[in-house]
């Protein structure tokens, strides 16, 4: 059996293209914080991957922010941000936390954060300072806040979720679209949690660095982050998608088999 060569050319040629659209997430920033104990997070090169090219800097100006036992160890209130460049505007991020040394309370914004930065300076009050993102607490409540400032800040939106352990470490993601502000895809410890989020929340304004901070009731609190990544995936038009699934169509319509 044989087939037209253009046919085939078509059907090809729309499946590689259909291909492509729908292709995996693109890592920007990866880092895995394997380093000497000590080393500092402000001014560090994410490792292994950082597409924009930029650095880590500090939020926060009252404690240690190091790596010790590859892990970033955040003082009893410090944050820290890295400038994603305007590499996108649909983000997934996450990474592993762990409060077992945070002394944290139930309040809200005690714990670890994981989101967005309007931007972050070493000379700031807070860690959680221009943060808009998740963060959870030692009773597991999953909260949102909104471009943060003041010394006790109020989340938008919660949910707590059941059989919560605050002495190991977990994971936390989730997806944004700094085009509609939408959050999507929330996931603790691979499990779904659903938040009612206002709109135009991760505005690109709200979304210019990533980053994350841990929050503890006393001085002597510790927040462990691992594992921070962000990656985005490349959307088509929808009018382009639909062209290429019409491509595909034809190819199919066009392939048929001729007599050897």
């Amino acid at each position: 059996m044989k087939f037209h060569t253009s046919s085939m050319m078509v059907l090809v040629g729309g499946a590689l293209l259909l291909s492509a659209a729908h292709a995996g997430a693109a890592v920007i920033v990866s880092d895995t914080f394997i380093a000497a104990n000590g080393t500092a997070i402000n001014g560090r090169t994410p490792s292994p991957t950082d597409v924009p090219g930029t650095t880590w800097t500090q939020n926060g100006s009252f404690w240690s922010n190091t790596i010790q036992n590859d892990q970033a160890s955040l003082g009893a209130d410090m944050g820290d941000a890295i400038a994603l460049n305007a590499t996108s505007t649909q983000y997934t991020i996450s990474d592993s936390f762990n409060i077992s040394n945070n002394t944290s309370t139930n309040t809200a914004y005690r714990g670890a954060g994981l989101g967005f930065y309007t931007s972050a300076s070493s000379s700031s009050t807070h860690g959680f300072d221009g943060f808009t993102g998740l963060a959870v607490n030692a009773a597991g409540t999953v909260s949102l806040f909104i471009n943060v400032s003041g010394n006790s800040p109020t989340a938008a939106t919660s949910t707590t979720v059941s059989g919560f352990n605050d002495a190991i470490s977990h994971t936390l993601s989730y997806s944004i679209n700094a085009g509609t502000g939408l959050i999507s895809n929330i996931s603790l410890d691979g499990n779904a949690v659903s938040l009612n989020a206002p709109a135009n929340t991760f505005t690109a304004a709200n979304t210019a660095l990533a980053g994350f901070w841990g929050n503890a009731a006393t001085s002597g609190g510790t927040t462990l982050i691992g594992n921070f990544v962000v990656s985005t995936a490349a959307v088509p038009e929808p009018a382009t998608l639909s062209f290429l699934i019409a491509a595909g169509a034809i190819g199919l319509l066009l392939l048929k088999p001729r007599r050897a």
